[in-house]
């Protein structure tokens, strides 16, 4: 299994990264689905309970649920970058866009690196 080497001393597994790398260019809909959740304690424990979303598609409260735990890791995995290179990270991950220049790129590329390295902790992924 190839590894991809972070920080000198920590290797995350190719395919964990790429599921991260998944998870955050998944991040519009995770947003629009986490945003539809509502208190699961207003249900009956037996209740199949489903939602629409706009496309007419029946969502499970579970999906619901899972898309805002993933949200919460991304938003909590980005703590560790500093703030003016947040936008640029995730811009650059779900929309191929290019960093700014206000930094390096090996800049970019280290928090990068460190974001996903989080966020696969937060996801269980490793």
């Amino acid at each position: 299994m190839k590894t991809l080497k972070i920080e000198n001393t920590t290797r995350l597994p190719r395919e964990v990264y790429y599921q991260c790398i998944w998870t955050v260019k998944d991040l519009r809909r995770i947003e629009t689905l986490a945003a539809r959740l509502v208190d699961r304690s207003s249900f009956a424990d037996d209740e199949i309970v489903l939602f629409m979303d706009e496309t007419g598609g029946m969502q499970r409260i579970e999906v619901l649920e899972e898309a805002a735990r993933k949200r919460e890791c991304i938003h909590a995995a980005l703590e560790v970058v500093p703030e003016e290179y947040r936008e640029a990270i995730i811009e650059n991950i779900v929309d191929l866009r290019l960093y700014d220049d206000n930094a390096h790129s090996n800049t970019y590329k280290k928090w990068k690196q460190r974001f996903i390295y989080e966020l696969a902790g937060k996801l269980n992924l490793y």
